[in-house]
Parts: C-alpha cells; sequence; structure tokens
C-alpha cells in the first residue's frame, strides 16, 4: 500500500460489503465489466453465483526450491520500483 501511495496511487480501504457492491457496480459498467470480470469465475449467469478465484503456488514454490530456486523476500524499494516500471507502462490508466 505505502509503494502504490509513493507512485501517486491512494487506495481506499473500505469493508467488504461496500467492496462488493462497488465491484459488482464496476461489473454492470461495459468499459470496466470486461477489466474486472477477469478477477471472477463463473457458475451460471452473473447474476446468480459469482466465485472468487482461488490460487496456490505451494507446490510449484517447493519444487523450484528443490532445483535450487528461491528468491529474497520483496522489499518495499523492490516493490515501489516494480510499480514504478508497471506505471511507465500506462498499466493503472483509468478507463474512461
Amino acid at each position: 500500500m505505502e509503494a502504490f501511495e509513493r507512485c501517486g496511487y491512494h487506495i481506499e480501504v473500505v469493508e467488504d460489503d461496500i467492496f462488493r457492491e462497488r465491484f459488482r457496480e464496476a461489473l454492470t459498467d461495459e468499459t470496466k465489466g470486461i477489466i474486472v470480470s477477469s478477477l471472477i469465475s463463473y457458475e451460471g449467469n452473473a447474476d446468480e453465483s459469482l466465485q472468487w478465484t482461488r490460487w496456490d503456488n505451494s507446490y510449484t514454490v517447493k519444487a523450484l526450491y528443490r532445483l535450487g530456486f528461491s528468491w529474497p523476500l520483496i522489499s518495499p524499494e523492490y516493490l515501489y520500483n516494480t510499480l514504478q516500471m508497471v506505471d511507465a507502462l500506462d498499466f493503472f490508466d483509468e478507463v474512461e
């Protein structure tokens, strides 16, 4: 969150119900819906059931570690530099 703030992006922390409401509003918006819909998986119609896509990379991390690959913990400076590079690609430009 601090790295985003340093890059000029404010992230508002909200309660779950407010987040769900705003997420559903974005889904109904023609332009924003294309972007946010990739964050969920559907079962049936969008109005019927929405489920968060779960992920687990522990198997892959363990397999790579056994092969000699490991990564250091991510530092705040590393994250800030990464966000600056992604920002330079206009990744966070707001959809109008």
